[in-house]
């Protein structure tokens, strides 16, 4: 069996992917590179990665509908969208339209420090999740001022 892989970084520029893949595993997170969207395809099967960053910075239009079709196969991964600014919001809100919230959009793909703390808050998120607050009925309520009443101390 494979070994686990947390994070794929799709990028075709190998300086700007390999500089995020690498910032991830100096910080202990498992991740791979891909440049080329048949393997990133066979990757995602393969290791079945929690969080997919994809560099869509200078990407051609065919490859962008690529990776769309790529998003609506793997829903259940969460996705990090790099690149020029009116690339990612269009991105995100293609993704968004469908009513789907596990994306997140980021303008500046020349900066590794933001991504890879983005990628550690959702795996924090993924590990440690938050706990649901609890509601105070008016039951619970009641009981509260029975007791103070009880105990004699309203």
């Amino acid at each position: 069996m494979a070994a686990a892989v947390w994070v794929v970084v799709y990028s075709q520029d190998q300086i700007r992917g390999g500089i995020l893949t690498k910032l991830c595993q100096r910080e202990s997170i498992s991740a791979r590179l891909e440049n080329r969207l048949d393997r990133l395809q066979k990757t995602i099967e393969t290791y079945l990665p929690q969080i997919i960053v994809m560099d869509i910075k200078n990407a051609l239009a065919s490859e962008i509908n690529a990776l769309k079709n790529l998003c609506e196969q793997n829903k259940n991964c969460f996705w990090i969208v790099i690149g020029g600014s009116q690339d990612v919001t269009q991105m995100v809100a293609y993704l968004h339209n469908d009513d789907w919230a596990l994306c997140v959009g980021m303008e500046d793909p020349f900066n590794p420090e933001a991504i890879c703390k983005q990628i550690k808050k959702r795996l924090d998120q993924q590990i440690n999740p938050k706990p649901k607050l609890k509601t105070v009925t008016p039951k619970e309520s009641s009981l509260k001022s029975d007791l103070m009443r009880f105990l004699k101390l309203d």
